[in-house]
């Protein structure tokens, strides 16, 4: 193995909302819409010769 290459990407890792359990179907007109969502990608990429 002559390289080796070990990645982790996160995105809205800390975000805060005051609403501990959210209701997709909410539909009350007040503009409400989906909450951030937190995405992780982790990945290795090795290269033999």
């Amino acid at each position: 193995m002559s390289d080796l290459n070990i990645y982790f990407i996160g995105y809205n890792l800390m975000t805060a909302s005051k609403f501990d359990l959210w209701d997709v179907e909410l539909g009350d007109g007040r503009g409400a819409s989906y909450p951030l969502t937190k995405t992780f990608n982790f990945g290795i990429k090795c290269t033999f010769k």
